[in-house]
């Protein structure tokens, strides 16, 4: 019998590459508006993204949390983020006189009162993680 991890990750890059796929599904949930699906995506991302940090201290990257500490968007707690809420600008633009656009655009808002698109912020957490690894290794 093998044995496999209860979790199904065996070290950061496998987190990685579950957080590009939370990606994806946020995505896709934005792109079809359904507001259940964004929060469990951004949940469901977040919360790796946060935890990313204790694979990669148990594989030797000792510097992991002064990384966090200089970068506002890996700062704040899973708490504080959960608490924080999405908030959605559901503005209506028209390209034209003849094409209404009609979308939401959701935002997170850190503890230190920084609002994020949250596209653009998960996008920029992934990008955190991966320059950080790549850098260090």
């Amino acid at each position: 019998m093998k044995d496999i991890s209860i979790s199904g990750f065996d070290n950061s890059s496998q987190i990685i590459d579950k957080l590009i796929r939370d990606f994806n599904i946020l995505n896709n949930a934005i792109i079809n508006q359904e507001s259940t699906e964004i929060n469990d995506a951004f949940v469901n991302f977040y919360t790796y993204a946060y935890h990313i940090k204790d694979w990669l201290k148990k594989e030797g990257y000792n510097s992991v949390e002064g990384y966090i500490n200089e970068h506002l968007e890996l700062n704040d707690s899973l708490y504080e983020i959960y608490k924080s809420g999405i908030r959605c600008d559901s503005t209506a633009y028209a390209a034209d006189s003849t094409v209404p656009i009609n979308a939401t655009t959701y935002y997170i808002k850190l503890k230190s009162g920084k609002e994020f698109e949250i596209l653009y912020f998960v996008k920029k957490i992934l990008e955190l993680w991966k320059s950080y690894i790549n850098e260090t290794n």
